[in-house]
């Protein structure tokens, strides 16, 4: 479950837009045989760019950063990528 906002801005307003998504988290690690649950926190931004007017392919990048509420209080911070084609 997360909660989305979105919001697109400036000249770049029909190409591309943005939003963010906090929300909760649930982390299973397995390290050496010992298995262990915990509940965690997570913020992530979406960029989505379309460089063509229709829409047609574009791509998007999402940087996230988690916070384990856990034994050790983990934190992880990452980029993801990739290319959006449209399926008329």
């Amino acid at each position: 479950m997360s909660i989305a906002c979105s919001r697109s801005r400036g000249r770049f307003r029909r190409r591309s837009k943005s939003w963010w998504a906090p929300g909760p988290s649930g982390i299973y690690t397995n390290v050496r045989g010992v298995t262990t649950n915990s509940a965690a926190a997570k913020a992530a931004l979406d960029f989505v760019f379309w460089p063509l007017a229709k829409h047609r392919l574009g791509w998007y990048l999402e940087p996230a950063y988690d916070y384990s509420f856990g034994r050790g209080h983990e934190q992880s911070a990452g980029i993801s990528g990739g290319l959006l084609i449209a399926i008329p």
